[in-house]
């Protein structure tokens, strides 16, 4: 029990000193690159910058994704995903690891 408290704790200020100051400056920094590019040079270069914030968040976070069934995605259909918004990492996990260009 008491480790349990320990990693809580430990993560705590991880949380506050490292993840969420990391998160705001590549939000800011990642969300300039994609407009600027896509203006600039080519809508698609809005889109890689969107996948490296979000692997690179799920990455610093610490959070493993496990993706099962990608085979089953065709690059030339139409699909609708679904996310039950339990937290805010469906959008790291949508737009970071689905080898689709989500709209």
């Amino acid at each position: 029990m008491r480790t349990k408290k320990f990693i809580y704790y430990i993560y705590q200020y991880y949380k506050y000193l490292f993840f969420i100051p990391l998160f705001a400056l590549s939000t800011m920094l990642f969300s300039a690159m994609a407009v600027i590019l896509s203006i600039l040079i080519n809508p698609n270069l809005g889109y890689w910058r969107g996948v490296f914030w979000a692997r690179f968040n799920s990455y610093i976070t610490p959070m493993q994704v496990t993706i099962k069934g990608r085979h089953h995605i065709k690059k030339n259909r139409s699909y609708v995903f679904v996310a039950n918004h339990q937290s805010y990492y469906d959008i790291l996990v949508l737009v970071g690891f689905m080898p689709l260009n989500l709209k």
